[in-house]
């Protein structure tokens, strides 16, 4: 299980001993500075038994660190309460950390923040704390407050709204609202540092950190994987090129400062194409927008969200949040179009709409507002040109036929790396959850063997491909058998068609590992974080249009020779078939579900 991945380092002062029942017992997530210094304080005054609890999370270069743990040990001893370290330094990379480094590769600009706190905090932790001391309720120092509505739970802005943190919360499951804890709401930053030097904390005068938790002092530089820091151009609005960048990963929509390109005005980035690798400069008018479109949302008032509706909303955690009015609504995305245009929103940061009480109604990840839509796919078109060149000339010249074979398959490794940037920016905007792999006509067995092109539907938007036998597109390889006028789905097979052959699903223990027959729907796919080795996690591979189902138990071994595969960390591969092999995981299905692959799927 997950939860196997966090471990309790023991108490740093006595054990849990709690006095009261459990309806008096709150966990306090303890950073070491005054927010939750005071928290702890505020509700242990209240005739709580107060539990302390401090992270241990990984740092760049392998090291790792208690937040601040010596300073909210000591905080705890002074408060005479229970303190504990919990090390998370396993999810903590796998949910953060390395979400945040992809998404720099991919041109976005993560919250790092609101996804420890949706994912780590306030899930994982929370449910590892309820296991391990049976305490029910949490608290943390976030400014921001906990509101019944007339719809149910929902998260409300601070009384002291410099300071609102609620951005960061949208995230958190509905059902678990009325078991947080945030006593901070009502109180100023100055109160609370007043307070603390009443008491004569340790912590009292400690600065604020802007800095992320996980971060060096140098920046977050060192956590880039090559793809973001590959030298590019940059452009005007008008494509017209007025110099290089060091890299997209070291820029982010709105930036100014660092750009080393002289224009004679001020210019802002305002747009960042992860297919081209460049970057775009413009004014400060032109990388304003008035109209946003967010996509993952997480609703906390389902019931209050309407088109047409008038709200608030940041697309920030700091400023004032601005009228908006909530356009289109389609149950994953929405539209919303401000009074006024806003200042760079950046996809990837977050837009949370607010009602007229200052009380979150939904959040979402902010979308790019033209997904691979105003440039082609030049480089593809090329090699196809190449590759319809080396075809005539095969015709003409036999001794040219490995030439044709070279050029089919060098379009092909460039159609699937095309494949895994629309993969990437479809895990940005879903919870980092790789695509479903099912696509069932029937809930027989041998149907499952098809289940390798359902992902096309859910990657398609984020590559601008129709699916049809006019415009395969990058979906199709020049090395598929199958004729383009009978063309029907795609190449490339998801992970699942390379293993199994109907015998050994027929022997699989639970088809629910596959398809979900209760809400006959695909099983919840596995997250980017749960790959052990990307390098090593096959994705996507050639295979053939339509995908005829298997007739033996020889699984991908149907195929002989070598085939382009794609994998987990985005790099593609012309790999020999008999260096493929499923994950020794003990697992009985190899595709990217929850219970899915962990190990090893290339041998080296």
């Amino acid at each position: 299980m997950v939860l196997d991945r966090i471990r309790s380092l023991g108490p740093s002062l006595q054990p849990w001993r709690p006095r009261n029942g459990p309806d008096r017992q709150v966990a306090v997530l303890m950073s070491g500075g005054v927010d939750s210094s005071i928290t702890a304080h505020l509700l242990k005054e209240s005739g709580w038994d107060v539990l302390g609890i401090t992270m241990k999370i990984p740092m760049a270069a392998g090291q790792s660190r208690t937040c601040c743990g010596a300073e909210a040990a000591f905080v705890c001893h002074q408060l005479g309460i229970c303190h504990y370290f919990l090390d998370v330094t396993d999810l903590f990379y796998s949910t953060i950390i390395e979400p945040f480094r992809r998404s720099y590769s991919l041109g976005l600009t993560p919250n790092p923040c609101a996804a420890c706190n949706t994912f780590l905090k306030f899930r994982l932790v929370w449910r590892f704390i309820e296991k391990e001391f049976g305490v029910r309720y949490l608290a943390t120092g976030h400014y921001a407050r906990v509101v019944h509505s007339h719809s149910g739970w929902t998260i409300g802005m601070a009384a002291d709204h410099t300071k609102d943190q609620s951005y960061f919360l949208y995230g958190i499951a509905p059902e678990r609202l009325d078991r947080i804890i945030l006593p901070l709401g009502c109180w100023t930053k100055k109160d609370v540092r007043a307070l603390a030097a009443r008491l004569g904390l340790a912590v009292a005068g400690r600065p604020e950190s802007m800095d992320l938790c996980f971060v060096h002092r140098d920046g977050y530089a060192s956590l880039l994987g090559p793809d973001a820091r590959r030298p590019g151009r940059v452009l005007d609005t008008e494509g017209k090129v007025i110099g290089t960048h060091n890299g997209i990963g070291l820029y982010t929509i709105g930036q100014r400062k660092g750009l080393g390109i002289a224009t004679g005005k001020p210019v802002y980035v305002a747009d960042i194409d992860p297919q081209a690798n460049t970057i775009t400069l413009a004014d400060r008018q032109q990388a304003s927008k008035d109209l946003i479109r967010a996509g993952h949302l997480r609703m906390l008032q389902p019931a209050a969200l309407t088109e047409g509706a008038t709200y608030r909303a940041k697309i920030r955690s700091y400023g004032t949040a601005q009228p908006c009015r909530l356009l289109e609504y389609s149950g994953t995305q929405i539209l919303v179009g401000f009074e006024r245009p806003q200042f760079a929103p950046c996809p990837g940061q977050k837009l949370v709409l607010y009602d007229e009480n200052g009380c979150i109604v939904a959040g979402g990840t902010i979308l790019r507002d033209h997904p691979r839509q105003e440039r082609g796919f030049t480089l593809i078109e090329l090699l196809v040109v190449v590759s319809v060149i080396g075809l005539l000339l095969a015709m003409l010249l036999p001794s040219f036929a490995k030439v044709r074979s070279a050029a089919k398959r060098t379009s092909c490794g460039h159609n699937l790396r095309q494949v895994y940037i629309g993969f990437e920016m479809y895990t940005q905007a879903n919870d980092q959850t790789f695509p479903a792999a099912q696509d069932p006509v029937s809930m027989d067995p041998y149907y499952w063997l098809w289940m390798g092109r359902g992902w096309r539907n859910m990657v398609r938007p984020y590559l601008n491909n129709t699916i049809d036998a006019n415009n395969p597109s990058v979906l199709w390889c020049p090395q598929d058998p199958t004729d383009k006028n009978k063309y029907e789905s795609t190449s490339y097979a998801y992970a699942m068609c390379f293993y199994h052959s109907p015998q050994q699903v027929n022997q699989m223990d639970s088809p629910a590992d596959t398809y979900d027959r209760n809400r006959v729907r695909p099983t919840v796919p596995q997250r980017t974080g749960q790959v052990r080795r990307p390098a090593a996690k096959i994705l996507c591979g050639e295979w053939f249009a339509n995908h005829t189902r298997l007739e033996d138990t020889k699984g991908w071994w149907w195929w002989a020779g070598s085939r382009n595969f794609m994998f987990a960390d985005g790099h593609v591969r012309f790999v020999d078939a008999n260096q493929i092999a499923p994950a020794r995981d003990g697992n009985p299905n190899p595709c990217l579900t929850v219970d899915g692959i962990r190990g090893v799927d290339c041998l080296p």
